[in-house]
């Protein structure tokens, strides 16, 4: 049986085919508004989990900001993407909301020079955080 958690979708789109095609492949919402030239949805979906949707939005070049909840022993995430990143970016989740370093990105780093790290600590942590649309 699926383990049901919160996921919020906000993507850069107020079109309507667009985002009739992600409120059909959503499924059930709880929230669902446009504001600002966002779209924004929301409801429990089978281990938070919108694959499908993400690489829609990639496809179609539409910038998006999910954020997974956390359940049980599941942990939750948030990715952003827009055009020019290579793939969407990750972050794995504390219940929170803050952001933390997984066992393999510390693995990654953890030969760096000081400078390195940190580095790349800031950029984890403050990826995005010139862009106004992810702190929404």
């Amino acid at each position: 049986m699926a383990e049901y958690s919160w996921v919020t979708l906000r993507f850069k789109s107020v079109d309507e085919e667009l985002v009739g095609q992600v409120e059909d492949e959503f499924g059930h919402h709880d929230e669902f508004f446009t504001e600002d030239g966002w779209t924004v949805i929301g409801g429990d979906r089978s281990f938070g989990l919108i694959e499908v949707i993400e690489e829609m939005l990639i496809e179609a070049g539409v910038e998006y900001h999910r954020y997974s909840d956390g359940k049980y022993e599941y942990d939750g995430d948030e990715a952003h993407w827009w055009p020019g990143l290579e793939r969407p970016r990750v972050f794995q989740m504390l219940n929170n909301g803050g952001r933390v370093f997984s066992e393999n990105e510390y693995l990654a780093v953890k030969d760096k020079s000081d400078a390195e790290l940190a580095a790349l600590i800031r950029e984890h942590f403050e990826f995005g955080a010139d862009r106004e649309e992810v702190k929404a």
